[in-house]
């Protein structure tokens, strides 16, 4: 973290030039035209902690802490970034430093700070049919005749025809994966939901001989001899 706020430096403020009867004050000396020039304290035994960075000052100096360490009194102390609140969700202080941290659903922006949504489904969510993104999470949907099982995930087959076959069908439901069909008895075909009747006569599907006539019956036929003219 930037460190915050200068620190104090020591010393008086520069004593003007020339020096009063060749006096300096304290963080000054003489010069070679009799002037007092600032003494660099940082050159000499460090006046600073091991782990502080020395900085000249005219007539002083200032001791500085590390980034993520502020000064307090003479001691470089672990400045807690995450009191200040920058970032969006979560936030973990360490010693010099600190880390944001997403809850589940977002992830770290480039800035380091903001949680940005994760779409799940782009990234391959683990939905058996259709995926929905949220804010921060993802739904998974199903197509028609299918239900979504109570993992969440996966599709179940819908069994229309469990309802009974009069509810859809006129004659007999066939359940199929996502669908259903209607089936009609032999002399029947199926037009939607109803059974027709189908004329064998009229398609050719009669059988009956060049001596017979073919008449068409609710479900069936039946061959006649034809009559002498």
């Amino acid at each position: 973290a930037p460190w915050l706020g200068p620190a104090p430096w020591f010393g008086p403020a520069p004593w003007p030039d020339p020096a009063p009867n060749g006096r300096c004050p304290i963080g000054f000396q003489p010069g070679p035209d009799g002037d007092c020039i600032d003494v660099d304290e940082c050159l000499g035994p460090p006046p600073c902690r091991p782990s502080q960075d020395c900085v000249n000052r005219p007539g002083g100096f200032e001791c500085r802490c590390p980034p993520g360490y502020r000064l307090l009194r003479s001691e470089c102390v672990d400045e807690d970034e995450c009191s200040r609140r920058w970032c969006h969700h979560g936030c973990a202080n360490s010693p010099g430093a600190f880390a944001c941290r997403c809850q589940a659903g977002f992830s770290l922006g480039p800035d380091g700070r903001s949680c940005l949504d994760v779409d799940e489904c782009s990234l391959g969510a683990p939905c058996a049919q259709l995926c929905r993104n949220n804010f921060g999470s993802f739904g998974c949907r199903c197509r028609g005749g299918f239900r979504l099982s109570p993992n969440g995930l996966d599709c179940q087959d819908v069994d229309e025809c469990a309802g009974g076959a009069g509810a859809l069908c006129q004659h007999r439901c066939q359940n199929s994966p996502g669908s259903f069909s209607c089936l009609c008895p032999p002399g029947y075909t199926a037009h939607g939901a109803h059974c027709q009747d189908r004329d064998e006569c009229q398609d050719g599907s009669h059988g009956c001989r060049g001596s017979q006539r073919c008449i068409n019956t609710f479900g069936g036929h039946r061959c006649a001899p034809r009559q002498p003219c």
